[in-house]
């Protein structure tokens, strides 16, 4: 996914080889997560057959977007501090939400389906804590990142594209939910965030530690 240096390895002391392993690790989570999201929502039936992949997806978003906090705060701290609130609650969210309706599907499909499980799909999807955590994916997944871009593109860390990118993210999202297609658009969305995330995945790399300096 990215070519890496032999000096990354070779010029690294021992002490500073927990932070070189900790800015790749971040590195690629924040590529691999919303690519790995954007595939596996394009082949539903594939999300079905995989769901430790699925499962595995959201843990790299949350930590890609961990990295992308701890690469703002020193620069910018207050949005860091609240875009990346933002985006845990909204991908945890996403997480729950997503999880339960993969497992509901996988066991409807086992038991052949029919009317009681279409009952109780209906019930959960219309059941408040499952709209509070619907709101918190839309509000955290989408301005969450967004508030984390600016805080980089403020301090030239990234270039202006990727906050215009995730702008973009957000109106493509409000469309689709607008015209019924919001999973769908997501499709779309992820792939534009992976894509605003590949500057912002560079930028991890090229970081320094306070604790290497």
């Amino acid at each position: 996914m990215f070519l890496l240096k032999k000096s990354t390895f070779q010029d690294a002391t021992p002490s500073q080889l927990p932070y070189t392993f900790q800015r790749i690790f971040f590195a690629l989570c924040l590529v691999l997560g919303p690519l790995l999201i954007s595939i596996l929502l394009a082949l539903p039936a594939l999300s079905l057959g995989l769901i430790g992949v699925g499962t595995l997806t959201f843990f790299l978003l949350i930590f890609g977007f961990l990295g992308m906090t701890q690469l703002s705060m020193p620069r910018s701290p207050w949005l860091a501090t609240i875009g990346g609130f933002l985006s845990l609650v909204g991908f945890v969210g996403y997480a729950l939400i997503v999880m339960w309706q993969i497992e509901l599907s996988y066991h409807s499909n086992l038991l052949g389906g029919g009317k009681l499980l279409t009952t109780l799909y209906d019930q959960i999807n219309t059941d408040p804590v499952q709209i509070v955590l619907l709101l918190a994916f839309i509000v955290g997944h989408l301005f969450g990142p967004l508030l984390l871009g600016i805080a980089l593109v403020r301090t030239k860390l990234v270039p202006t594209w990727v906050m215009w990118a995730l702008i973009i993210r957000i109106l493509l999202q409000a469309i689709g939910f607008k015209l019924n297609i919001g999973l769908t658009m997501e499709i779309y969305t992820y792939a534009l965030l992976c894509l605003a995330n590949i500057p912002v995945a560079l930028a991890v790399l090229k970081s320094r530690n306070t604790s290497e300096a």
